[in-house]
């Protein structure tokens, strides 16, 4: 990497210059051959492949294709130069019909080859073709200059772009993803094995440069621990630092956490080295413990750094396909800008494999899992920022044959992002060529997951040591009825929730309890002596006085706190605090006795004091992400309309929109014959030639269709939660039905535990899973110990297998 920080300069520029939502990431130099696994192929290694071989194809291909006539002639003489005249003519004769018939043969796989690429062409252009047409014309009005042809507006050169350097700012947070081969600093095994070779280096190498950039205060490489027999010990380190490359242009101050480290992540069997092939099954184990690791030192570097909140990564940058993966779901939990590069992708791969003619489409997949891997890179690209690539090539043949990718589409959508226009919910991420050995550029990027300080309410920072735990709120009038000394006393009694939690209670406002009429006097005394009996000091407010203007600041605090609000009264009339604290965005905890469960349930409340929960707005500012919206709205509801079900000449439609239960987030559709559901792997790739990124699933029991944003998903939640609320995943249990929905392979991996409830929905599984172009076994650890699967449904046996089999105490 020495004398290579130009390069890293100009790869730094592209990234900004990609647009407002990008920040840092990179590519390191002196790795010219990505992820290839060392030296190219060699004609006698072919001969060794596992498959079916085919000797013909093998002469034509590297035998009769690099010999003329002339050669085969010499060699025929010096073959034959003491044989007799007419052993010499017999041997002619078969030597010329073998060569006739290898040539044939070499036309007819010439024309098979030919048919099979133009039958891809057809089929890869045809809807492409048709999202164009579809598109409306003011879509791409105006977009005819020289924008449109110019590939600059699609994908850009490294060496474009006047972004600001960031050689006055500090704390950049980089995460970088390399999850397969033997990754280490110094004395690298490249070539140990297959997956062991130019990614290994780049990647290294890419973190030591990033590291001396002026800016950067640090750079994580993640990847797999490896505690397998036979390997390096070196390769179980948790925490690895790098040696940084010399920059000598600049110095500054670092901290004891600063500079580049490998992290290596424990995920899957302990005991094997996992080829890549392998790893799938494991990558939302690795995204658990990454996730873990990343908040924990975003918190440690504010805190080295004086910052007042977290430093959170500026960019995740997961190189090759399983690594953008989990740079996905990091990226989406987060709220973190994504950075890709595919090193060698999949589709290019499967095409190179099926022109060698030695396996079938069905062998190549059980080899390679090219299947989950190609739906992996289409992933990647719905996620991403920016694409990082080598080379034009790259750009206009490889990624050119993704369903979320095309070369023309790119250019008109980029120019009209360029002119501020509306693009109707369609994205393509930002293609930038950056070959190994060219500039970096610098960035500034600045990111605060909190918002706006607390500045005031300060009857309750005197009761409270910390501020920012959840707060548990309760607001009611000291009287008997509204039963607050037995929430006190079940908080006091509950040491995990006082760990994790404040109790607040907002009691009226009082002078001296002497001079309060006997009853309040008496709840209020029974109140703080439960308070003085369970030492609840610093854990629990309990304000005198409060201004009724404070009172929305309150339910905010408690919401922003990712707190709840609890009403634990005998019987409660109305409960007009619920409404309020449900419009406030806080979880509500009520008694079943008297109004709340109307409220919950009545459409008779009036419209301005219904509940519908309100939004958390920093998941909002996650899941809104290069979310369609009301142009996404339009193209399924007229999809919609072309689903039908044929009976003879009768065509009957079977999904239609269902705006009942639409939300801004959530389009859903109703399915009126879940027998006829068309495959769900058909609508994500319609999609994503229509360059609309969203997550698409079957629910309710196949009943119904729902789209929601490409960041936002059950398992996704469950990790914002836990960041949020600080809530440890292996602590936290997941209970699934036998079949589930079609996002149901997401909900097993992971650090979580898995309860598999057995029967339920007669749901016609195998349609609704059909959206999965691989098995189930490949992406899902079927065998782990935080998996099991229960006959029955009651609370008795869930409670029993979580005590017995996950070994979770249920008290």
């Amino acid at each position: 990497m020495h004398g290579n920080d130009n390069w890293i300069n100009s790869y730094l520029d592209a990234i900004l210059d990609a647009g407002k939502g990008a920040a840092a990431a990179g590519a390191g130099a002196g790795a010219g051959a990505r992820g290839r696994g060392g030296g190219g192929d060699r004609p006698s290694l072919l001969l060794r492949e596992r498959g079916h071989f085919s000797p013909a194809r093998y002469f034509v291909e590297e035998v009769i294709t690099g010999y003329d006539e002339t050669d085969l002639y010499k060699t025929w003489l010096r073959a034959n130069a003491m044989r007799s005249p007419q052993e010499k003519n017999t041997r002619l004769e078969n030597m010329t019909w073998r060569i006739w018939n290898v040539a044939r043969k070499k036309k007819e796989f010439e024309k098979e080859e030919a048919n099979r690429l133009s039958k891809r062409r057809l089929e890869t252009e045809k809807p492409r073709n048709d999202a164009t047409a579809e598109m409306s014309e003011d879509l791409f009005e105006g977009v005819k200059g020289e924008d449109a042809g110019d590939p600059s507006v699609a994908y850009g050169d490294s060496t474009t772009g006047n972004t600001p350097r960031i050689s006055s700012f500090d704390k950049l947070y980089i995460v970088l993803i390399s999850l397969h081969g033997l990754i280490r600093g110094e004395n690298m095994e490249l070539g140990r094995d297959s997956d062991t070779g130019g990614q290994v280096k780049y990647v290294v190498e890419l973190a030591k440069a990033l590291s001396s950039c002026p800016g950067v205060y640090r750079v994580d490489l993640l990847t797999r621990q490896i505690l397998a027999p036979n390997f390096d010990r070196g390769y179980g380190e948790p925490d690895e630092m790098l040696a940084s490359t010399s920059f000598k242009n600049f110095k500054c101050e670092r901290g004891e956490n600063s500079g580049a480290h490998i992290i290596r992540i424990p995920f899957g069997p302990k005991d094997k080295h996992l080829a890549k092939e392998n790893i799938w099954p494991f990558i939302q184990e690795f995204v658990d413990g990454a996730l873990g690791h990343i908040v924990r030192m975003s918190k440690t570097i504010g805190e080295e750094t004086g910052s007042v909140c977290p430093v959170w990564p500026a960019v995740i940058h997961g190189h090759y396909a399983s690594a953008g993966v989990a740079a996905a779901l990091l990226s989406g939990a987060l709220n973190v800008p994504m950075v890709f590069t595919g090193h060698f992708l999949g589709k290019d791969k499967l095409e190179g494999l099926l022109k060698q003619g030695r396996q079938t489409r069905e062998q190549i997949n059980v080899t390679y899992k090219i299947m989950r891997r190609i739906e992996a890179e289409e992933l990647s690209l719905d996620a991403s920022e920016i694409v990082i690539a080598s080379t034009r090539q790259e750009i206009e043949e490889q990624w050119n044959l993704y369903d979320g990718f095309e070369v023309m589409l790119a250019r008109k959508l980029r120019a009209l992002v360029k002119r501020g226009a509306n693009c109707y919910g369609r994205y393509m991420p930002r293609m930038v060529i950056i070959p190994p050995g060219v500039e970096f550029g610098q960035l500034i990027h600045d990111f605060d997951i909190y918002g706006a300080k607390i500045t005031h309410l300060q009857p309750l920072r005197i009761h409270l040591f910390g501020l920012r735990k959840p707060m548990i709120l309760a607001i009611a009038r000291p009287y008997a009825e509204k039963n607050i000394a037995t929430l006190v006393k079940a908080f006091g009694e509950c040491h995990p929730l006082r760990e994790l939690a404040n109790l607040t209670l907002i009691m009226g406002n009082r002078e001296a309890i002497s001079k309060m009429n006997k009853i309040s006097a008496a709840v209020l005394t029974s109140v703080l002596t439960l308070i003085d009996e369970y030492d609840l000091y610093g854990q629990v407010a309990y304000p005198k006085h409060h201004k009724h203007s404070e009172v929305p600041d309150i339910y905010r605090l408690a919401a922003r706190t990712k707190g709840a609000f609890v009403n634990v009264a005998y019987f409660e009339q109305f409960g007009v605090t619920l409404i309020e604290a449900a419009m406030h965005g806080l979880p509500v905890i009520a008694t079943k006795h008297g109004a709340p469960v109307e409220i919950h349930q009545s459409s008779d409340v009036p419209s301005n004091s219904r509940v519908k929960f309100a939004l958390d707005h920093n998941y909002r500012s996650h899941i809104e992400y290069r979310w369609g919206g009301e142009g996404l709205r339009k193209y399924l509801v007229k999809w919609a309309f072309a689903v039908v079900e044929r009976r003879g000449r009768t065509e009957k439609q079977i999904i239609f929109e269902d705006s009942e239960h639409s939300s801004t987030y959530c389009l859903a559709f109703r399915v009126v014959n879940p027998n006829h559901l068309p495959p769900l792997k058909e609508l994500q790739k319609l999609m994503r030639i229509q360059s609309l990124r969203c997550h698409a699933l079957y629910n309710h029991g196949a009943t119904r269709l729902s789209v929601i944003p490409i960041h936002a998903s059950r398992s996704q939640a469950l990790r914002y939660l836990s960041i949020c609320w600080g809530i440890e995943l292996p602590d936290a249990v997941v209970i699934v039905g036998e079949t589930g929905d079609s996002d149901y392979e997401e909900l097993f991996g992971g650090l979580h535990k898995t309860v598999i409830l057995k029967g339920g929905f007669n749901t016609p599984a195998n349609r609704i899973h059909t959206v999965r172009r691989y098995p189930l076994q490949d992406v899902v650890a079927l065998d782990s110990s935080n998996i099991i699967a229960i006959e029955g449904f009651s609370t008795g046996d869930i409670r029993s297998a979580m005590q017995q089999q996950l070994g979770i105490p249920t008290q």
